[in-house]
């Protein structure tokens, strides 16, 4: 890709000064440039695809999150089964933030520049989010209503923070 865009570069350096076939002069649009790029060669935006697929991580993580605090808050009262309980409703989350971190950290690497930094800060807010449902997994297991009650709270938080980054990511890098 790289390659690619480098040769690509150097034709259109190359027809802009003249050097290229000398039959008529080229148009205007023979120069255009595709994507920004930034000073390490990763383009400085997302491309249609990759806004997608960020999109689709972001609504795997608000839509599966919610349901795991609603099937972790059935776990909570049942002292019986409530370890067992907690491994069951714990598993498909912890896939989708899996998941999605991959997801994100992949097109963060992708990309240079300042879309890359709003990336990787889309991620760091994953990783908040993820520090705090473990804390509440913890509380759940152990059945400390207080802490689970109050981590609830941050992990909520942390949801909103995660919203409002990945329109951030919208707003910069498309």
């Amino acid at each position: 890709m790289r390659s690619l865009c480098a040769a690509l570069v150097v034709i259109a350096m190359l027809v802009a000064a003249g050097c290229g076939s000398s039959d008529k002069p080229a148009a205007a649009t023979a120069t255009t440039a595709t994507t920004p790029s930034t000073v390490d060669g990763k383009p400085a935006r997302l491309t249609t695809a990759q806004q997608a697929r960020v999109d689709r991580a972001v609504k795997r993580i608000l839509s599966v999150i919610p349901l795991y605090q609603s099937k972790l808050n059935a776990c909570v009262p049942d002292k019986t089964k409530r370890k067992a309980c907690v491994k069951r409703v714990v598993r498909p989350a912890e896939r989708t933030v899996a998941s999605s971190r991959k997801t994100l950290n992949a097109l963060g690497e992708s990309t240079g520049g300042g879309c890359a930094n709003i990336v990787q800060a889309l991620g760091d807010q994953l990783d908040s989010l993820t520090e705090d449902l473990r804390a509440e997994t913890v509380a759940a297991s152990s059945g400390d209503i207080a802490a689970y009650t109050q981590v609830g709270a941050g992990v909520q938080q942390d949801l909103r923070s995660f919203a409002a980054g990945s329109q951030e990511v919208s707003k910069s890098c498309a």
